[in-house]
């Protein structure tokens, strides 16, 4: 799955967790007659989408990503557990490429080359995979007849915050007080602030996972079964709170949304981990 199917996907699963949520809201306050977008009920509210637009202000660019390498805190804006990953993954690559001492001001850093056939072998086998092509953006090259495996970078994109705006309406009979109907999805969305919605996995690219497995088997045991434990986890579908805007003159109900977020994963672009190591990405 791309970045726009999930952005869809997750749309379309908000959009049916907030008419339930509304439904369930009408119930809960006696009004079990009215329901929502039910074509066969006397009486209905209706809730139509009006917009989807940036909040809580437009974006004009994509934001910084963040670097997820490191072994310590650092990673504000990024979700669980991809903090606790790349802190695992950063153990791994410190096993895999050997340390180089620092010199003056320069930090002590990781090599930013290593020889394939001295890596670990699934790591070996990851790299292999990827192949070469020519250029920079290749995970191997060949330096005096020997395969050179580079340092990986993997960071974080930030996601592009939004706003799903509907408008309601009641419609059939009309007998039930409809100004009740409104007044208890506005308390509804004053109270309970968020909504709880599964959603498919985060789209990426499937080496992402891939090199998290390979270096969990180069980690200690009860850190090999951690990062193993996060990798299935990130495979699933999972469950994520979306905030609930309070009624406004612009609008009756408003969700806001995270889109387009996900990890970036690529060979020698310099990543720096948060204890003050630096690993540089580098070429030939």
């Amino acid at each position: 799955m791309n970045p726009y199917q999930n952005a869809a996907e997750t749309i379309a699963a908000v959009d049916r967790e907030l008419r339930a949520w509304a439904n369930g809201l009408l119930i809960s306050a006696g009004l079990g007659d009215i329901r929502v977008d039910d074509p066969d009920s006397p009486s209905r509210v209706k809730i139509e989408a009006d917009k989807l637009a940036p909040f809580p202000k437009p974006a004009s660019e994509p934001g910084a990503t963040i670097s997820l390498l490191g072994r310590g805190e650092g990673n504000i804006g990024v979700p669980e557990p991809w903090p606790e990953v790349g802190r695992l993954m950063t153990h791994g690559l410190e096993l895999v490429f050997p340390k180089v001492e620092g010199k003056g001001t320069r930090p002590e850093h990781l090599t930013t080359v290593m020889p394939l056939e001295n890596m670990p072998g699934p790591v070996r086998d990851w790299y292999a995979t990827q192949g070469e092509v020519e250029g920079t953006e290749s995970w191997l090259f060949t330096r005096d007849g020997r395969k050179m495996a580079r340092l990986p970078s993997l960071e974080w994109r930030p996601s592009m915050l939004a706003v799903m705006k509907y408008t309601t309406s009641v419609e059939g009979d009309i007998s039930v007080n409809t100004m009740q109907a409104y007044g208890v999805l506005a308390v509804g969305a004053y109270m309970e602030r968020t909504i709880k919605v599964t959603l498919p996995p985060l789209p990426m690219a499937e080496n992402v996972l891939g090199l998290a497995e390979a270096l969990a088997t180069v980690l200690p045991t009860d850190q090999q079964a951690r990062l193993l434990s996060l990798c299935a986890r990130l495979k699933a579908p999972q469950d994520q709170l979306f905030a609930l805007l309070p009624i406004t003159e612009d609008w009756t109900l408003a969700v806001q949304v995270s889109l387009g977020a996900g990890p970036l994963l690529a060979p020698s672009v310099k990543p720096v981990v948060n204890t003050g190591m630096q690993m540089p990405g580098g070429g030939r």
